[in-house]
């Protein structure tokens, strides 16, 4: 993953309005009224994208890998991940 420095800089606008106690709601009519370009350069801004944005794990850095493996190879098993194989 590549980091898109100008808008991690609005995603980290977001995190620290959130942070400071401002709902979605507001952190997105705020967005709109300073024009803040969203990801496909348009300045409307939802609270649906907001509160997907604050519990996506990717913008949270809470990525994990293999949180799921393969029990049994033959028939594609998979089961969750809970300590039994490195992550």
């Amino acid at each position: 993953m590549i980091i898109n420095e100008p808008q991690a800089k609005i995603v980290r606008r977001i995190f620290k309005d959130y942070l400071d106690g401002k709902g979605p709601n507001r952190i997105a009519r705020e967005l709109e009224e300073e024009h803040v370009p969203n990801w496909n350069g348009t300045a409307k801004w939802y609270e649906g994208s907001i509160r997907k944005m604050l519990s996506n794990e990717k913008y949270k850095g809470d990525v994990l890998l293999q949180k799921t493996y393969t029990v049994d190879y033959l028939s594609k098993k998979r089961v969750e991940n809970t300590g039994q194989v490195p992550r």
